[in-house]
């Protein structure tokens, strides 16, 4: 699936005149603009160039490899199993969360310091505005940490477990790259199953 990057430039190189792009190279991720003696190299979303300013006002960064999702959740669905269920439905084989805004009526987190033979588990039975909802997720798995801020302001956060709780609703947005595989294999340093990276073959 086709998408645009926008990445607002907008102040001038010091001493010199607006410019313009002599040259652009396209590949299928990335842009290389070419000026007259600067080479500045973009990512879609990330500016490859903190010391050198440029004077146009926007570039726009073009990738092939990278589907959107946008859904919401209501009132009382689990947040970890309703993602899942998402990604399995779409099968989504390289996932991750772009952004999320929402509130939870209550947190099942499996909280840091935990060892494959000491697994610490809280659930916090408040209302939470959710700060935070990070992760990879696939058709058959996610590892996913959500934070949450409660009436007082005070945060919390951890590993997302089931039987965390929609309050009022959540609004997600999940990318996915069309490139990789996501899988998890056990990590024999670590204990647990660990992400592990595949190029996948492209249909388009």
């Amino acid at each position: 699936m086709k998408g645009l990057s926008r990445l607002p430039v907008t102040e001038e190189i010091a001493g010199s005149n607006p410019v313009e792009p002599a040259k652009i190279k396209k590949s299928p991720s990335w842009w290389f603009f070419n000026f007259d003696s600067v080479s500045v190299e973009f990512e879609p979303a990330i500016a490859k160039c903190s010391e050198i300013k440029i004077s146009v006002k926007s570039i726009f960064c073009y990738t092939k490899s990278m589907k959107i999702y946008t859904i919401r959740l209501h009132p009382n669905q689990d947040l970890r199993q309703e993602l899942q269920k998402f990604a399995a439905l779409n099968n989504i084989q390289a996932g991750f969360i772009l952004t999320c805004v929402g509130a939870l009526k209550c947190m099942n987190l499996r909280m840091a310091g935990t060892t494959t033979k000491n697994q610490i588990f809280k659930k916090f039975e408040e209302d939470f505005e959710i700060v935070s909802l990070v992760g990879t997720i696939t058709a058959n798995d996610c590892h996913l940490h959500v934070a949450g801020s409660n009436k007082d302001g005070i945060t919390i956060g951890g590993h997302l477990k089931e039987h965390t709780r929609i309050g009022v609703t959540a609004e997600i947005v999940i990318g996915e790259d069309e490139k990789f595989i996501y899988q998890r294999i056990i990590d024999n340093e670590t204990g647990f199953e660990e992400l592990e990276i595949k190029k996948r073959e492209l249909d388009f």
